[in-house]
């Protein structure tokens, strides 16, 4: 298999965990067994990979990102479960965030293909969801009552 594809590991296990994508087009998909799947995608390729864990007690990790696959060498950053690792276009950790992502990628979902988005529109989100983020840290700060 070609050095610069990225290699994106899917896998479930009941109340567990759950890493899936979300969505865009694999290349391939190399079968492991039951639980668990390889996706292959090349560089340039857009996709959404979920990663969730938990354990009797609930949530215990949730993160949701998207991604573009990249050759090795070309800043991409290293994450679980992405061989050899990608560029982190968009990212959410935590169940809060990570459930406002999904339902931006649902409403998202309605009136285009996700996977068929240029890599600008989605850095743009990610600028817009941090910046949220940091009016809110700001307005917490000064003792704003939202």
């Amino acid at each position: 298999m070609p050095s610069d594809l990225t290699l994106v590991s899917v896998s479930w296990r009941k109340n567990r965990r759950n890493h899936r994508v979300l969505f865009g087009a694999p290349r391939r998909w190399i079968r492991l067994d039951w639980r668990r799947r390889i996706a292959v995608f090349q560089p340039g390729d857009i996709f959404a990979y979920e990663r969730w864990s938990g354990d009797r007690f609930g949530t215990q990790s949730w993160q949701v990102f998207v991604l573009q696959a990249c050759t090795p060498g070309s800043g991409l950053q290293v994450l679980p479960g992405i061989k050899p690792g990608a560029e982190i276009l968009v990212s959410a950790h935590g169940k809060p965030a990570a459930k406002r992502l999904l339902a931006l990628l649902d409403r998202l979902e309605c009136t285009r293909k996700l996977g068929h988005m240029s890599e600008h529109d989605w850095r743009q989100i990610g600028l817009l969801q941090t910046e949220k983020l940091e009016r809110t840290a700001t307005l917490l700060a000064r003792g704003a009552v939202l």
